[in-house]
Parts: C-alpha cells; sequence; structure tokens
C-alpha cells in the first residue's frame, strides 16, 4: 500500500488506515519448533504480515491442553467455521503459534479504533511435546498478547488447577531485567504489570453454579473460589497452592466463563466444527454471545511500558524473545523492549 494512500496511524495514533483486503484471510504460522534445527522458527510471512499493521493492536490468545477443542472455540470467536485447523483425532492439530492472517477492526475499551490479532497455539500436556516446550510456547503466547483465554473441559477442579502446574515456573523461563536471576525473585506482583488479562472458558460444564448453602454463584465467583488456598499443609497441597496463588499473583484481571456441550447429540461432537452456529444447543449460542461480547467489548491494546503496540513493534518483541530462547537464554522483557524502541528510532 501506497503512503499517498496511508494516513498518519503510528501506535499513538487513533485512526486506523491499513486495507485489510491486502491480508490472507487464513492462518498463517507466527512461530514453529524445527526439529531438524532443535530451534524455534519465526514465520517471515507472518512477519511480512505484521509490519503492515500500522496502528494500535489488541492481541487474544488462545491456550489449553491438546484435544480440548481450544481452535474449534477460537474458530466461533472469529465467526468462520474454517478458521484454524480442528481435528477428531488425538493428535495435536496446532504446532507452535498461529495468526489469524487477517486482522480484525475493532474498538479498545477507550472507544479508539484497533485492529486485533488473533493466536492459535499449540496443545498443552501432548505426547509429543517436553514440559519445557510447553511453558516456553505458553510463556511466549503470554508475553504476546492482551487477553489470554484458556480452554479446559469439564470443571475447575484440582486436575484442573493441577493441569497449570507450570504457571509456577514461568518466572523461570520469563525476567523481566537483565539483572534478575533466574529463579522466583521476580515476584508474581512484579510479573502482572506486563501480563495479560485472563480468561478461563470451561466446556461441557454440567455443574450447578451453587454455593454450599445451594445459593446461586456467577462463574467469575466460582473461578475466584477454585483458586482460593486450600487446608492442609502436605507437600501436595502446598505445591497446588503455589500454583493457585501465582495464578491469583500473575493474572489479576480475570474471569471465568462456563459453557455446556455445543451439540446434545453425542455423534455430533466430531465435527461440531463443521455445524452452522444456529445448529448448536440455543444454552451454548447464548453463553457464546455473552463471552464474544466481553472478549471484544473490552478490548485493551497490546502494551509495553506503558506504549501501545502497532505491529512491527510486536515482530520485533517476538524476534527478540525468540532469539533470546534459541541461544539458550531466556526472553527479558526490558531488553526486548530496548531493541525494539531503538528499531522504531531508526525509523522516525
Amino acid at each position: 500500500m501506497g503512503k499517498k494512500n496511508r494516513r498518519r496511524s503510528s501506535s499513538g495514533g487513533s485512526d486506523i488506515s491499513t486495507e485489510l483486503s491486502q491480508f490472507p484471510n487464513e492462518p498463517i504460522a507466527l512461530l514453529q519448533f524445527d526439529d531438524k534445527e532443535d530451534r524455534l522458527q519465526v514465520n517471515e510471512e507472518a512477519m511480512e504480515i505484521l509490519q503492515k499493521i500500522d496502528g494500535k493492536i489488541a492481541v487474544v490468545a488462545m491456550a489449553g491442553l491438546y484435544r480440548t477443542g481450544k481452535s474449534s472455540m477460537l474458530n466461533w470467536l472469529l465467526g468462520n467455521q474454517r478458521g484454524f485447523r480442528v481435528g477428531p483425532t488425538v493428535e495435536r492439530c496446532t504446532r507452535g503459534i498461529w495468526l489469524w492472517g487477517r486482522p480484525q477492526k475493532n474498538k479498545l475499551a477507550s472507544g479508539e479504533d484497533c485492529y486485533v490479532l488473533m493466536l492459535d497455539t499449540e496443545g498443552l500436556g501432548g505426547l509429543e511435546a517436553s514440559a519445557q516446550y510447553d511453558v516456553r510456547i505458553f510463556s511466549l503466547a503470554t508475553l504476546l498478547c492482551s487477553k489470554l483465554i484458556y480452554n479446559s473441559q469439564g470443571s475447575v477442579d484440582e486436575k484442573a488447577v493441577n493441569g497449570l502446574s507450570f504457571i509456577a515456573n514461568m518466572t523461570k523461563h520469563i525476567r523481566i531485567r537483565a539483572d534478575a536471576s533466574n529463579d522466583d525473585s521476580d515476584n508474581g506482583e512484579e510479573f502482572s504489570n506486563f501480563f495479560p488479562s485472563f480468561t478461563w472458558v470451561v466446556r461441557d460444564f454440567t455443574l450447578e453454579l451453587v454455593d454450599e448453602d445451594g445459593d446461586p454463584i456467577t462463574p467469575n465467583e466460582y473461578l475466584e473460589r477454585a483458586l482460593a488456598p486450600q487446608p492442609g499443609l502436605t507437600q501436595a497441597v502446598m505445591e497446588r497452592n503455589r500454583v493457585r496463588h501465582m495464578m491469583t499473583s500473575f493474572f489479576k484481571d480475570r474471569e471465568c466463563f462456563t459453557m455446556v456441550r455445543p451439540v446434545y447429540d453425542e455423534t455430533q461432537l466430531q465435527q461440531v466444527d463443521l455445524l452452522p452456529i444456529t445448529d448448536l444447543r440455543p444454552e451454548f449460542q447464548d453463553q457464546l454471545a455473552k463471552m464474544k461480547q466481553s472478549i471484544f467489548g473490552n478490548l485493551q491494546p497490546k502494551m509495553l511500558n506503558n506504549k501501545p503496540l502497532n505491529g512491527s513493534m510486536f515482530a520485533g518483541l517476538l524476534v527478540a524473545y525468540v532469539d533470546a530462547i534459541n541461544n539458550g537464554s531466556v526472553p527479558t522483557i526490558s531488553s526486548a523492549w530496548d531493541g525494539v524502541t531503538a528499531t522504531e528510532c531508526k525509523k522516525a
């Protein structure tokens, strides 16, 4: 797109001028693992897409255990049945982190225009990947997005909380400053300044939302009860409570949505992503609509050091984080930001 068609629209401006038709309306690999080279690889096609986005961005990332339907959920949020790849087998469909090639124009909660980037991350806990690889992918998604959606099934019980046990070790995989030690010295409170808002989506939910007295509670209250410290001093209880503590310290802004199974017929579940939204259970449709309104009606820009990012700045952060990992180091937020601002100054 030539300069004559572009209005002033730096990350600090409010104009949205990038023409969306130039972007591919399909998923594009953003980041993948190169088995031969044993390193993470940033996709140049995705980088070219990001460089064209000249305006404020909001970044929505979907994470969750593998084979829990997170890609289908992201497609429902996109309003595109044939969006991100889904499949009925037990193998992971999504590898690495994928970007929906065409950003969506939307409004931030402030009323300003923005582009929304949608990211799908590789499912956690698969047989092919190590725990270290899982936490790296999750950590990168957390560093890159302004809204993190965690998709799970059933309920927020001990098993579900235990599935997020790697969160307690995220401080070993991310540093805020270069002089910080590679342990837990950077506390969760400090990390929360750089981490996104968190939405937990509980799929196929069958429980009644009531407290111990039988009084109704909201999904948010249900989540907070599940994340409250549990009594006991055994090693197992203390470790689970550590996960809870890190969750609530890292993600200060959090919410929960419970959703029924999308269809009644068990046989339709394998192909549920092919069904029109109108064929899904009315209750599921209502719950999906409420979640979409909450997510897209309260968008926050991707920020770093109180500055909103545009596409090229986002791309620069990604490269800096991946380079650190490939060099055997730990992504350092301040160092990555210094590199991005230096690049932006050269452009000015």
